[in-house]
């Protein structure tokens, strides 16, 4: 046999091609001979999408004539993304003939000529409240047939962006775009089941009321595909409030629209007090007006109030609603006014602590004036001192240079010996 036995079981590659139109609409699975397969002449574009152990390196693939791809090293016509477990390698005008991967390639999978990839999502409603959960999916197929890999979530990107469509009156004008979230395959969240290829979304719509147009993009290295539509946030159908007032319970004020079955509207509240102690609430109204008494809220601070809408329009629509958390603030009382004995002894000690200010500035005058005085008596008598050292000095200078002079003849007078002249 030209590539050898035909292994027991088929590894983990996925084939799409775009090929001639006698095979655009056929679906067809290709046998694997020690990791090899072979590329008709009528292929224009061909995407694996193979399977690995976990954590191995990426496969090498091996063209007709003996040349070899990697990840890192591959022609321009060659585009190549990989995880930790796959690779996603798309070949535009592939060489004919065999080709060969070589790697720890997994198997268990089919293999799968398919004639292009698509995003089937699901579509949005036409318009949501603000803050709603949506359970919403998306799929990634190859000639209507759904991809079903383990981990092939983590081969793709996931964008969902709201732009405004600026519609006059919108709260929403000039404002965005907003990214709000992503998709997932991993069976966490709104995901029923990992690695079923179904992709469950996990966006957020707290965003301003208005006109948009909501466009999810998957994408990766190797291909990008999206899908566009109308979308209108609303405002949201309940709306919460608190009134406080000094020595009054606390009034928790939950209006709902009119277009609201009240009796099918609940409401799943947590208020956190000041000491993060957190308390449920479970409520039912029985109008688009009610008032509630929060007589569990004790102390004084600050506490919030978030949590969930859950309820039916008039229409039968079925909704979810996460509320935006509420905060208002419980002020102590002022205390109360002091009593007449309070206020004497109040005065009393205010007298005595004057009395004794008084007491202190006397004494602090004194002391200052004492500490002067003497500050000025030894000045004048430190510059006596000084004067009359200084004088000392001056004379004993004088009497030492006197006695330092050196007599000679020339400095003699004798002329005071000479006899005197007679007439």
């Amino acid at each position: 046999m030209l590539f050898g036995s035909v292994k027991s079981v088929l590894l983990g590659l996925l084939l799409w091609c775009v090929v001639g139109p006698a095979y655009a609409a056929v679906v067809q699975n290709i046998p694997l001979l020690d990791n090899r397969f072979r590329i008709d002449h009528q292929v224009e574009s061909i995407t694996l999408l193979i399977q690995r152990e976990n954590r191995v390196k990426p496969v090498v693939v091996v063209q007709p004539d003996g040349s070899k791809w990697y990840s890192d090293r591959h022609p321009d016509n060659v585009r190549w993304s990989q995880t930790d477990s796959s690779d996603m390698i798309r070949i535009v005008g592939p060489t004919p003939g065999p080709w060969q991967l070589v790697g720890a390639i997994e198997s268990g999978s089919q293999v799968r000529v398919l004639s292009g990839i698509e995003l089937k999502h699901q579509p949005f409603p036409k318009d949501v409240y603000r803050g709603q959960r949506l359970k919403i999916s998306a799929e990634i197929v190859g000639d209507g047939d759904r991809i079903v890999m383990r981990d092939f979530y983590q081969q793709l990107n996931w964008v969902v962006r709201l732009a405004s469509e600026n519609r006059t009156g919108d709260e929403n004008f000039g404002s965005g775009p907003f990214d709000i979230g992503s998709y997932q395959d991993s069976g966490k969240g709104l995901d029923e089941r990992p690695n079923d290829g179904v992709f469950a979304a996990n966006l957020n719509f707290n965003y301003p009321a208005g006109l948009y147009n909501i466009a999810v993009k998957v994408h990766n290295d190797v291909f990008s595909r999206q899908s566009e539509q109308k979308i209108e946030i609303l405002p949201q159908p309940v709306r919460l409030a608190v009134t406080t007032a000094e020595e009054e319970v606390p009034q928790l004020a939950i209006t709902t629209n009119t277009d609201i079955v009240p009796s099918k509207l609940h409401l799943n509240l947590r208020l956190l007090t000041p000491e993060q102690t957190t308390i449920a609430l479970n409520v039912t109204p029985d109008g688009f007006d009610y008032q509630l008494p929060l007589e569990m809220v004790e102390g004084y601070g600050s506490f919030y109030l978030d949590g969930e809408a859950i309820g039916t329009t008039v229409a039968g629509r079925d909704f979810y609603v996460v509320l935006p958390k509420l905060n208002f603030y419980i002020t102590p009382p002022p205390p109360p006014p002091p009593s007449a004995e309070v206020i004497r002894a109040r005065e009393l000690a205010d007298a005595l602590a004057r009395e004794q200010q008084a007491k202190s500035d006397v004494i602090f005058t004194v002391l200052a004036a004492t500490g002067l005085m003497l500050l000025l008596c030894g000045l004048a008598f430190g510059g006596w001192v000084w004067r009359n050292n200084q004088l000392k000095q001056k004379v004993q200078q004088q009497m030492s240079e006197q006695d330092n002079v050196e007599l000679t003849p020339d400095g003699v007078d004798l002329s005071m010996f000479a006899p005197k002249k007679t007439e």
